[in-house]
């Protein structure tokens, strides 16, 4: 008798809990023309502003995948504000304005901060050493490559337009010997984007590096396994090279501008 007592005591304690918990629809506030929470039966939900019976500007969390709008919406789509949401442990950014997808940002690609550029002059020029091949013939095979500065050690890398960010061969990245507080492993294996297609990779980022007169900050970079296919996707077909470290427009997306002077062959990156 007294066991059921004390079950049915704690039934009545924990019954205000369970029922909160489980709670849909407007549990809190106004969700007419005011400020309140709605919860749907998905666990989605809804806080902020409502103007008749519609969420108008809030964060709206959908609970099964975890994204997230922080912003206003209009007739009941996104119209202004920022969406979150994570797919194969990428976290993606995507800015709103008016309906249109102004900006996409994710945490395997570089974007400009103004703070991260250490250097004092308004622009530095890079000479890049050219490659390419002159044909009396239409084909022209055009490759320029430059030398970045990482943990001291002068790195060269082939300059890509078609690359997306920079993209290093492992047995380059060991012989680096960074230390482990020099970088951070962001725990992402996806793909990169080079000269001969795509390429499986792991994603770092490096506390900095330089390049021309200027130190950059956080810089994501890819690190690829070569074995004999990669090479020959990565080197568009010839097996007979090494690796190539490809520097791409991504890094380019650290600078305010860049200007890439193909018969010079120089590159100009703007603070």
């Amino acid at each position: 008798m007294k066991t059921i007592a004390i079950k049915t005591l704690i039934i009545l304690f924990m019954l205000p809990f369970l029922s909160l918990s489980q709670r849909t629809g407007c549990v809190s506030g106004d969700c007419e023309n005011g400020q309140g929470t709605y919860k749907w039966e998905s666990g989605d939900s809804f806080v902020g502003e409502w103007k008749d019976g519609k969420k108008y500007n809030g964060l709206y969390k959908w609970k099964k995948s975890g994204d997230s709008f922080d912003g206003e919406y209009k007739d009941g789509k996104k119209y202004k504000g920022l969406y979150k949401y994570t797919k194969n442990n990428i976290t993606y950014e995507n800015t709103y304005e008016n309906f249109e997808l102004i900006c996409k940002k994710n945490n395997i690609k570089n974007f400009y901060q103004p703070n991260e550029i250490i250097g004092h002059k308004e622009y530095t020029t890079i000479i890049l050493e050219d490659k390419s091949t002159n044909c009396e013939q239409d084909v022209q095979t055009i490759v320029h490559s430059l030398e970045l500065k990482i943990s001291g050690q002068d790195i060269k890398f082939t300059f890509d337009t078609g690359a997306e960010g920079i993209t290093i061969g492992l047995n380059q990245w060991k012989k680096l010997s960074l230390n482990p507080n020099k970088y951070v492993d962001l725990n992402i294996a996806s793909e990169v984007v080079g000269i001969g297609g795509k390429a499986p990779a792991k994603y770092y980022k490096l506390n900095q590096l330089k390049i021309g007169d200027y130190i950059i900050k956080n810089v994501i970079i890819a690190v690829v396994e070569e074995n004999k296919d990669i090479i020959e996707l990565m080197n568009n077909g010839d097996v007979s090279k090494e690796f190539n470290n490809l520097l791409g427009m991504g890094l380019l997306s650290k600078f305010s501008n860049a200007k890439w002077d193909m018969k010079e062959n120089k590159l100009t990156l703007y603070k």
